[in-house]
């Protein structure tokens, strides 16, 4: 495997394609697919894309979050590359931190 590309896993033995609602039964491989995609940027117009649609997925610079433990992520600012992507599933407020 060489940077950029992605490869299939196969189904476990309990999820094998003829017991999986989800599968293909000449490979065993899940299957998945999207209704819709585009792009969506600020903070108001991804809160209202994930309350409308749901989960959105974000490409980030993985390298500031290599020691992550908890808590809020605060941005440091350096050279960035998009490596990593992420699911945004909501938002709030911590200790007064969004």
């Amino acid at each position: 495997m060489s940077f950029g590309e992605c490869w299939a896993v196969p189904s476990t033995e309990a999820e094998s394609p003829k017991t999986s609602a989800m599968g293909d039964a000449t490979t065993g491989y899940k299957s998945a697919s999207i209704e819709s995609h585009g792009f969506v940027s600020g903070e108001k117009s991804m809160m209202k894309e994930i309350a409308t649609y749901g989960p959105i997925a974000c490409g980030m610079d993985a390298l500031p979050i290599v020691g992550y433990k908890s808590g809020i992520y605060k941005y440091q600012a350096h050279e960035k590359s998009i490596d990593h992507v992420v699911s945004i599933v909501g938002w709030g407020v911590e200790n007064g931190v969004k």
